[in-house]
């Protein structure tokens, strides 16, 4: 991913020098996001441009994903949990998923350990699987088939890629289900994407000073909401590396006004429809 933003945004555009001043930084305070984005800044500036300041905050202030402790928020999910849709969708499920998966607790938390599991396993018999279906910014590469397991007994054994596509599907109903609910969606990021809003308009009216580079390490229960906010959900639970773009882009005939793209995972998505008229100057959040 960094070395992707270093090809756009300094080699083609020239938009970053590579200045730490010119870039925000912050990720929640978890090891393995702290270290992801470590490595996308090595991957973006290559070592080059002094110290970069990473932020994160208290658990009990950040706004990157949903608080445990908001009672209301919990209370909310509980009960969505508990409708006819939600029960009849998930608990009859994919039985040869959950044996092959060694699944048994059926749960957002269960499924999306099970995903990084396969993701992480050293066994070069799932490269394939990390390459072309967990991360869908690598070309296409074979037609589908199976992948030889490690080892005999292995549950892993019988993974193919059909099954890490419905396990995405599974765990990505059960956690969108949560953000189809506006209420819901609001509790788990509003804030965030208040903060959002507040650096978009800070930029475009030239208040943010040299910043123009604000990066964000979180998780899948940021993104979700995330894009659930912008009704641009797509279904499935968000890969690891799944990544969240948004641009920013002047309107040169009329001061003071801007655009913004959105892109997730490369792809350009439709903001203007999402958030119900065109985002200018200071206009919808």
């Amino acid at each position: 991913v960094g070395e992707y933003y270093r090809r756009v945004y300094k080699d083609r555009l020239g938009f970053l020098s590579g200045d730490p001043d010119e870039a925000y930084l912050r990720s929640t305070d978890i090891p393995r996001t702290i270290e992801s984005l470590q490595a996308l800044l090595l991957g973006l500036y290559g070592g080059e441009g002094g110290e970069y300041v990473v932020h994160t905050r208290d658990a009990k202030a950040e706004n990157m994903f949903g608080r445990s402790g908001c009672k209301m928020l919990q209370e909310l999910k509980r009960k969505l949990h508990d409708t006819e849709a939600y029960v009849r969708a998930t608990a009859h499920g994919d039985e040869e998923l959950y044996r092959a998966l060694g699944v048994s607790k059926r749960s957002v938390q269960g499924l999306n350990n099970t995903i990084e599991s396969i993701i992480l396993h050293a066994d070069t018999h799932l490269r394939h699987l990390r390459e072309n279906i967990v991360n869908p910014t690598v070309p296409p590469g074979p037609p589908s088939q199976a992948v030889p397991g490690p080892s005999r007994g292995d549950p892993l054994a019988h993974v193919d890629e059909d099954l890490v596509f419905r396990l995405r599907q599974r765990a990505g109903y059960q956690l969108g289900a949560n953000y189809r609910d506006s209420v819901v969606t609001r509790l788990s990021i509003g804030r965030f994407l208040r903060e959002v809003h507040e650096a978009i308009l800070a930029g475009s009216a030239g208040r943010g000073g040299k910043k123009k580079f604000y990066l964000y390490m979180g998780h899948d229960n940021t993104l979700a909401p995330l894009l659930g906010a912008l009704s641009c959900f797509d279904g499935l639970n968000p890969p690891i590396g799944a990544q969240v773009v948004l641009e920013v882009f002047a309107k040169t005939d009329v001061e003071g006004e801007f655009y913004v793209r959105l892109l997730y995972n490369g792809r350009p998505l439709n903001l203007a429809s999402a958030i119900g008229a065109e985002y200018k100057g200071g206009g919808a959040a």
